[in-house]
This record gives C-alpha cells, structure tokens and sequence, in this order.
C-alpha cells in the first residue's frame, strides 16, 4: 500500500493533494499509512516566522509528532524557522532537544534570525546529517565567543548558506584578513567575520565528505580568506570529494582564488541574477587551462540537473 501511495505522489507531480482521498478511504488506511504525509516532503516547523506559517506543522500537534514512534523513526526531511521571542522559547527548546528522536534525519534546513542563533542551535543537529542548508534573516548583533561553539561530527556532503542580508565588505576588511594581524577584522565588520568563520569550520569539519557548496548572496573570496587564515586552504586536495560550488555575483567574478578551488573541485557555476547568464567554469589544465562557457538564465535548472548527472550527484541540490 505504502509503494502505490508513493506511485500516486509520483504521478501528482510530487503533491499530497493525491494521495489525500486515497488515505481517507477507510480508517484502517489512514491509520497505518498517514505517516507519509510527514515523509513524502519536508516537515516545516515554524517559531515566530511569518512565511510559509499555513503550511507548517501546528505548534499544538509538535509533542504528538515527537511521541508517534511510526512518524520519527521515518522522518529525513525538515526544515525550520526559528525566530526567538518571548512566547516560543520553551517550545523551541522543547522542539531542539528532541531532534535526536528522528534517528534518520539526513536533511535538514534551518532558517534562523542571526548566526548567534545558529551558534546556540548547531550542538542539537543531529550527526545523521548529510544535507545541511542554512537560511540567516540577518549577521549577528553582538561579539560572539565562537571558542565556546559545538558542532557535532556530521558527515555532510551538501552545505548551503544563504543570507537574506546584502552587505558589500570593505576593502579594508579584505586586507585585514591576509595581514598578520586577523583580530584587526572584527573591529570592521564583526557580523559578517562571524558568519565566515562559522562556515569556514563547518567546511573544515566536513572537508573530507563534502561534495556541494552553495554560497547565496555570500563572498567566496571572503570564504577563501577565513580558511586560508584558520585552516591554511591553499592547494589541491583540500577537499577530496568537493565536485561542485554554486555562487551568485555577490562573489566579485573573476575570483582570485580561483584556482585554490578548481584545484579542490571540478565545476563551479557562477550565477550573475543582474545579467540573467550564468557561467559554468572548469579547470581543464594542463591543456587548455580554465575554461568559461556562458548560458542565459532560463537554461540555469536544465544544465544544473545535467552537470549534476556527469558529477554523479544523485541527491537533491
């Protein structure tokens, strides 16, 4: 029964609407199989987000999900808001540090108000991961002790990062990274430092599993900086499973580094949203060194799924 309700999910373009009335047939169905209605897509879970709030699961139906020993074991996908305020902190609390009874959580995305939150949260992710995307609504507000953060042995093989806040970094900044003295940085710019030494130990932790970044409306040359700094990312190797980067043109084109990383990758696809092209770039040394072919905007997913299928990235980026 459960293989003819996926077939239906299948053939209905990937939507529940289906497979509704095929569960609502009797009650012996709807009681034994109503556990795909959590599994077939991601489970949204909304804390003080307004987007998205009608499709995300009830804040009263949270501890049965928690106590449905069909639903947790079953769950890989999920994805949630987190905005802290002053009526959801215990349920956000509640809700984290059960995370751990989804043993087969393998995707998870966190959509969250700063990367201080992050920060706080990043020790209750469960190492089941393999697909991690973070969405940060803005830079984080205060100076913040990243000696102090914990971040689970994870296996990940995608990581993405998107901010919902554009903010060029200075010169200055830029200089102060490669000079010697590294803390001059945090005086210029401490949010956005933050957030590039989070993801550059993310990356760090995860070097020899990772096979997908995708960096949104964040700089691959900072990214670069932070891990040359923190870690001594220069040469090939690195990352030894790393087959592609997405980036968009917050990352100034060309990239200055852009060697260090086709060393470490084999394709990464620059998207300029203001051209409407993309560049799909390769490293084809030592005959005919980098190579740059452009595409207009509307072929982007068509070539995405294409390249995905040469690098054998079979999961969905």
């Amino acid at each position: 029964m459960a293989r003819v309700l996926y077939e239906a999910f299948k053939m209905s373009d990937f939507q529940l609407r289906l497979i509704l009335p095929m569960l609502y047939t009797c009650k012996y169905i709807y009681r034994n199989y109503n556990f795909m209605l959590f599994t077939l897509k991601p489970l949204r879970i909304n804390f003080g987000g307004s987007k998205h709030k009608k499709l995300s699961l009830p804040m009263c139906k949270i501890p049965y999900l928690l106590l449905n020993e069909r639903i947790c074991p079953r769950l890989r996908l999920l994805h949630i808001t987190i905005v802290p305020n002053l009526l959801n902190r215990n349920s956000i609390n509640d809700m984290l540090n059960n995370l751990g009874k989804f043993q087969n959580l393998s995707q998870l995305t966190v959509k969250v108000k700063s990367i201080s939150c992050l920060i706080q949260y990043l020790k209750y992710f469960p190492v089941t991961l393999t697909y991690l995307k973070v969405i940060l609504i803005k830079y984080a507000q205060l100076y913040l002790n990243l000696k102090c953060m914990v971040i689970p042995q994870f296996q990940l093989k995608v990581l993405k990062i998107q901010s919902l806040t554009h903010s060029q970094i200075s010169l200055s900044f830029v200089n102060s990274l490669v000079s010697s003295n590294f803390r001059a940085s945090f005086k210029l710019n401490s949010s956005i430092v933050h957030v590039y030494q989070v993801l550059s130990q993310l990356l760090y932790l995860n070097r020899s599993s990772i096979e997908y970044l995708e960096l949104e409306m964040l700089n691959l040359n900072q990214l670069y900086l932070v891990l040359n700094n923190n870690y001594h990312f220069s040469g090939a190797g690195y990352f030894p499973n790393l087959k592609l980067i997405k980036i968009d043109q917050t990352t100034n084109y060309p990239v200055f580094q852009i060697l260090a990383w086709l060393s470490n990758c084999e394709t990464i696809i620059y998207v300029n949203n203001y051209l409407s092209n993309f560049l799909v770039i390769k490293n084809t040394e030592p005959h005919h060194g980098i190579l740059e072919v452009k595409f207009d905007l509307v072929l982007f997913q068509y070539k995405l799924k294409s390249i995905k299928k040469q690098l054998n990235l079979y999961y969905n980026v």
